[in-house]
């Protein structure tokens, strides 16, 4: 979570329930379910609303109902998925994960609840530590779809989209130039986008403000990966050193 800025998708009603003693009160928890639902409708994202979601889910379990339908993703999920797409590089994951803490057992959770914590969890631990060619490949396994984390990334068809955008500023911000392959192996375009014009090149000039020139690309400058030496001089005036160093002499 990188800002606690109010978002613009956030109304005055849930501003004011997630500012006040209403976050408490069970009650709330069907309207900020029908908020993640907004979100997830519009693309957009509520940190805050979320974790109060999560909150009042770790204060009364039994809000959260055992899902029948496999396809069908739970409410946590949900916002872990959200919380990977939207800040990968942020604290939000680890604040959500930190809420569920209790349901990483059997007794709150079933053993596919549990399951689909852990991809989540491995998800979100290659995207921390950048390793993007095995992210990428980890997200289009058989591990991941076949998993029951699978149903909360499929509710979110930008996913790909926007954790490429962040994997993208991160690349920005420490390289000015990078071989075309590398770029898009850590991009992870995969055939089907490909097929329908998501491209490295269109992605580049479209989106990041990219130049790629043949087997290069190329980044603009910015304060992260083009540093610039700052030089501090101090004026000293002799005769207060003097009087210091008399005084340093004298003790």
């Amino acid at each position: 979570m990188s800002t606690y800025q109010r978002p613009e998708c956030r109304s005055d009603e849930i501003d004011t329930l997630i500012s006040g003693v209403q976050r408490y009160d069970p009650a709330s928890a069907a309207v900020l379910e029908e908020y993640l639902s907004a979100q997830i409708k519009d693309d957009t994202y509520d940190s805050m609303a979320n974790l109060a979601l999560l909150k009042l889910i770790q204060f009364n379990p039994e809000l959260v109902q055992p899902n029948d339908d496999p396809d069908s993703p739970d409410t946590i999920t949900l916002i872990l998925a959200k919380a990977l797409a939207h800040q990968p590089f942020g604290p939000d994951f680890n604040l959500c994960m930190a809420l569920c803490s209790d349901r990483m057992s059997t007794l709150l959770s079933t053993q596919d609840q549990i399951a689909a914590f852990e991809a989540a969890t491995k998800l979100s631990t290659l995207l921390r530590q950048r390793d993007f060619p095995k992210f990428w490949s980890t997200l289009r396994s058989e591990e991941i779809y076949s998993s029951s984390f699978s149903p909360a990334l499929e509710s979110l068809p930008s996913f790909s989209a926007l954790v490429r955008k962040s994997i993208a500023k991160s690349i920005a911000e420490t390289f000015r130039s990078l071989s075309r392959s590398r770029a898009e192996t850590w991009l992870g375009f995969s055939e089907d986008e490909k097929s329908k014009g998501e491209n490295l090149d269109k992605f580049a000039k479209e989106t990041m403000g990219w130049t790629v020139d043949g087997d290069s690309v190329q980044i603009p400058s910015n304060e992260a990966n083009d540093p610039k030496a700052t030089v501090t001089s101090e004026t000293v005036d002799l005769s207060r050193m003097v009087r210091t160093l008399a005084q340093s002499v004298s003790v």
